[in-house]
């Protein structure tokens, strides 16, 4: 894990009370099989590892509504608009995973503004 561009490698050591790294973002390990990430800002992310595969939850307080773009969609409750491509064309919502992953998801992993 990397806070601030600098290798945290103590995550093995984490349990399911906070602790605060560099001043400001708090890391906890709610279970062997997961991580809690909460920044000053009130955006936590919580990944976990389910069957071989990663989850990722994100949450952010309300204030950030409608002023979100990219892998996450644009929380502005438009569903029509939430696969927006670096190219500002939109990927319709009712797409098959395929092409989520290859016409939206791989266009914003090699996108660099």
């Amino acid at each position: 894990m990397f806070v601030d561009g600098v290798v945290f490698q103590n995550y093995s050591t984490l349990t399911n009370i906070s602790i605060t790294l560099d001043g400001s973002v708090s890391v906890s390990r709610p279970e062997n099989n997961s991580f809690l990430v909460a920044f000053p800002s009130g955006i936590s992310v919580t990944i976990t590892e389910v069957q071989g595969s990663l989850s990722i939850v994100f949450a952010a307080p309300t204030n950030f509504k409608g002023q979100t773009k990219g892998l996450l969609g644009t929380w502005n409750d438009n569903v029509e608009d939430d696969f927006l491509r670096p190219d500002n064309t939109t990927l319709p919502s009712n797409s098959t995973g395929r092409q989520i992953h290859f016409d939206f998801g791989l266009k914003c992993k090699f996108y660099s503004p």
